[in-house]
């Protein structure tokens, strides 16, 4: 009897302790004596928070793995590998060994900063002529570049504007006992007409014909016209004739292009004075011909 009576003492006073034990402890809190060791899931239904470093050697698993399930996860902080190398240096990398989706932009330090991305290594897509760097509408501003540039084709952002010109003095007769003077670039003649080839890029888009002048008599005028020819017969694409007499240099011009588009496959090009119309000598000088294209991808 005295045996059964000390033993049930025993027990109640070890109750007794445990109880006290746990009154001590506020009832949010676990504060085991040593290492707990669980061998079986654990569901949290709220929200898990971690004072200290959390250490999972054997990987740790963030989200759903159910199709289309997916899930959210927030990292407030920077990412960095804490282990080191065999050398006890901090030099091994975050390493993503999967496809990387990110839906908002990347940057470096601060967003149009001072600090651009660095990219250790060559740029290739997945697959061959299917994406573009950069867009219509997002454009990157400069590139530098110290190798060899290898594209299909080339092409400007907006039309570029070109000129093709040739001096009054390099016109030649287009008749063979042409009656003329040249000097300081320039072209005075009598009675006779003068021509000179135009040599424009295939696809270029002429946009206007001008020369530069001198005229001091108002009894005459003389033109400059922009030619195209195809088995013999011509077509004139542009005319520009001079108006009145003055003092100084003038400029005549003609924007009303016809045929604008240069095929030189079908057609080619030359300029021409006028029949007969250059023909008071000194007082009519031509000392330039210009004619203004556009292009949409560098010239070769």
């Amino acid at each position: 009897m005295k045996k059964v009576i000390g033993g049930f003492l025993g027990v109640l006073v070890g109750v007794l302790a445990i109880v006290a034990v746990a009154g001590a402890a506020p009832a949010e809190q676990v504060q085991p004596a040593t290492i707990i060791r669980y061998s079986e899931p654990v569901e949290i239904t709220g929200t898990l928070t971690v004072s200290n470093p959390g250490y999972f050697p054997q990987g740790v698993h963030i989200g759903s793995t159910t199709a289309d399930a997916g899930g959210v996860t927030y990292f407030n902080g920077t990412i960095v590998n804490a282990s080191e190398d065999a050398d006890g240096n901090d030099t091994i990398p975050v390493t993503f060994g999967d496809d990387v989706r990110i839906d908002g932009i990347i940057y470096r330090s601060e967003e149009g900063g001072d600090n651009p991305l660095k990219i250790a290594d060559s740029l290739r897509p997945t697959a061959d002529a299917v994406y573009s760097f950069g867009t219509s509408d997002y454009q990157f501003l400069d590139a530098y570049l110290s190798g060899t540039v290898t594209a299909a084709a080339y092409a400007y952002g907006t039309a570029q504007t070109r000129y093709w010109s040739i001096g009054g003095s390099e016109l030649i007769p287009a008749e063979s006992e042409a009656i003329f003077t040249k000097g300081s670039g320039c072209l005075s003649s009598t009675d006779d007409s003068f021509t000179a080839p135009v040599n424009l890029p295939q696809g270029a888009v002429v946009t206007k014909l001008a020369f530069n002048y001198s005229d001091t008599d108002d009894s005459d005028e003389f033109n400059v016209g922009l030619i195209r020819s195809k088995n013999g017969a011509d077509e004139t694409m542009a005319t520009a004739a001079t108006s009145g007499s003055t003092s100084g240099w003038r400029t005549a011009e003609d924007a009303s292009v016809v045929g604008a588009t240069v095929d030189n496959s079908e057609y080619s090009y030359r300029t021409q004075v006028g029949d007969g119309d250059m023909n008071n000598g000194a007082t009519h000088q031509l000392c330039a011909i210009e004619v203004s294209y556009t292009v949409t991808s560098p010239l070769p």
